[in-house]
């Protein structure tokens, strides 16, 4: 069967097998009902029987069966994360490489299944049936359209209840953060990292969704109004700036069909995301006249709205609480520097899809006890020198460093070596990108820290590397920064990110904050008030009873003639059985 990856290179250059495997995506693959009826994690399954049969077999290619290694990438790294959680899996797996993902993160798990069951029967037409007649129409359905049928969208929310595993108390029996902890993980080495902009692509898919939406809902008031005229009206209003109607475009993606012209192994960058490789190429997402026309526009208009107000409501419970908190550390002051904002924009959705997951993994495998197993972390810090674009690269011209998702498979597999491969360079690339010697020997550094790893559980074991590879641990919690000719070694991995966010998740757990101190206050408040009002009954029952006493004692006096009573006078009462005075100083106003 075909792969996205071609191993050919990475295998050649590390002196490895590499071994690609295709399963189940999608609907297909993760839709589930939550129980036994679409008991979901197919997609899981199918990398299971392939892992079993390396296992089994991996001696009859000149495989070692007890160094079997699982990477992934994106949703990938998700997978391979949770694949050594399963029971089914135990003893399999040596060591995994997750890169740019975790198990962690709230797009790799759905909580909530039926929500995703009833999505696909309302954009499908499975709607408005009794359950078992949807869910038969479902049935239906899965049967008989390939992948090519369903189409997936993001949103702002991380965890948008796409197609993903469930824990479905079978492959999954709990979460990845138990798991983490327990000896299913005790010996299995980690390698996992982040390029330096993750979420660049994510954050130009918000930017574009949110400007069509305003463009689609201002047309929409626009026909409203005339509507309420005259049907001319109506028309001529229709007849709009032809770039006001590309805006009203729903169908916007940032990953293009694939092109048949196209190699049948090219690299999932290559095929996913034209974004990182387009010299000479068109693509639907380039060429669509709304993103030439309007980035500048789509910017300005997100820019100027409350986007971060926006992302927080839509990935916490209580959102509102962090804005203040959140805007400090992602929001310039003004409104005016697009630029300075959008980047600060992508470092958010960075942030909080991949960054803070992948250092809480690191975090919590460094802090479990009886751990025997190593830890590496990087980031992946290199641009093409080739002219790559980008949807808003006009507007962007002060982001000469970004790097966004998928931007290290190139190097991880060898893209830029293939010219010193002729029998497999057409395979790998057709279009000849213009890497410079500097890029292929990076590449191949690269490739020999990650074969090290598979090969040892050290990538500084085996073929030589331009640095010592420091372990992450607790205490140093170092990682290596991947940059073209300055490779370093750093430590405090996103200290001052994690401290942030793990604040605010914390928080979210437990309630808001702000709410819980207008809660304490107004409770002391309700106490006070509850004291004064008490205070007050006694003030009065007391008085009550102090005035029958004067009167008592007035009565009971030896005395021949009441005394006299003027205002604030000082009285003196005697009891007739003592001499000593009962009350004195007493102020009675008659």
């Amino acid at each position: 069967s075909g792969s996205l990856f071609d191993g050919s290179i990475l295998a050649s250059e590390g002196d490895i097998i590499v071994i690609t495997m295709n399963f189940r995506l999608n609907y297909h693959g993760f839709l589930s009902t939550g129980d036994e009826r679409i008991k979901g994690n197919y997609g899981l399954w199918d990398q299971l029987l392939a892992i079993k049969w390396v296992y089994e077999n991996a001696h009859l290619f000149g495989g070692d069966r007890t160094r079997i290694v699982l990477a992934g990438h994106s949703a990938g790294a998700g997978n391979v994360m949770l694949l050594p959680a399963s029971p089914y899996c135990h003893g399999m797996i040596r060591r995994v490489i997750s890169q740019s993902g975790t198990g962690l993160a709230p797009w790799s798990i759905n909580h909530h299944p039926m929500k995703l069951i009833r999505r696909f029967s309302t954009e499908f037409g499975c709607k408005h049936l009794e359950e078992n007649e949807m869910l038969q129409c479902i049935y239906k359905l899965l049967q008989e359209k390939d992948a090519d049928f369903y189409r997936l969208h993001l949103s702002l929310n991380i965890a948008d209840d796409n197609p993903y595993p469930v824990i479905d108390n079978d492959f999954l029996n709990d979460t990845l953060e138990n798991t983490l902890q327990s000896n299913a993980y005790r010996n299995i080495d980690i390698m996992t990292g982040v390029t330096l902009n993750e979420g660049l692509y994510f954050a130009e898919y918000h930017i574009a969704h949110f400007f069509n939406e305003h463009s689609s809902s201002k047309m929409k008031r626009r026909e409203g109004i005339v509507n309420d005229h005259n049907e001319n009206r109506l028309r001529k209003k229709r007849s709009i700036r032809m770039e006001d109607k590309l805006a009203l475009s729903s169908d916007i993606e940032l990953s293009p069909s694939v092109n048949e012209n196209k190699p049948q192994a090219l690299l999932k960058s290559d095929e996913i995301h034209p974004i990182l490789h387009q010299e000479e190429q068109k693509s639907t997402y380039e060429s669509n006249m709304f993103l030439r026309i309007d980035a500048y526009r789509a910017l300005k208009q997100f820019s100027e709205a409350n986007y971060i107000e926006q992302y927080l409501k839509a990935n916490f419970l209580n959102g509102h609480c962090h804005l203040n908190d959140v805007r400090k550390r992602y929001e310039t002051p003004g409104k005016d520097n697009i630029t300075i904002r959008s980047r600060l924009y992508i470092d958010l959705v960075s942030d909080l899809m991949f960054n803070y997951h992948m250092v809480r993994l690191l975090n919590i495998c460094a802090k479990t006890p009886n751990r025997n197993a190593s830890m590496y972390t990087y980031i992946y810090s290199h641009k093409p020198t080739f002219k790559a674009k980008s949807l808003f690269r006009d507007h962007l011209k002060t982001l000469p460093s970004v790097v966004g998702h998928f931007a290290e498979l190139d190097y991880v597999f060898g893209v830029p070596l293939a010219k010193n491969y002729p029998k497999i360079h057409n395979n790998v690339n057709k279009i000849p990108y213009p890497y410079s010697d500097e890029e292929q020997e990076f590449s191949r550094q690269i490739i020999r820290y990650w074969t090290n790893f598979i090969k040892t559980g050290n990538p500084n074991i085996g073929l030589p590397v331009p640095i010592q590879w420091n372990e992450y641990t607790d205490v140093n919690r170092a990682y290596i920064y991947l940059q073209l000719n300055d490779i370093q070694i750093r430590q405090n991995y996103f200290d001052s990110m994690y401290s942030f966010w793990f604040e605010r998740y914390e928080e979210d757990k437990t309630g808001c904050p702000i709410i819980k101190t207008r809660k304490n206050v107004f409770i002391i408040l309700l106490a006070i008030l509850a004291l004064i009002i008490f205070g007050l009954g006694l003030n009065v029952i007391y008085r009550h009873i102090r005035r029958k006493s004067i009167f008592r004692g007035y009565i009971n006096t030896s005395s021949t003639a009441p005394p006299s009573f003027h205002n604030n006078s000082a009285i003196i009462l005697t009891d007739h059985h003592s001499t000593q005075p009962l009350v004195t100083s007493s102020h009675v106003t008659i």
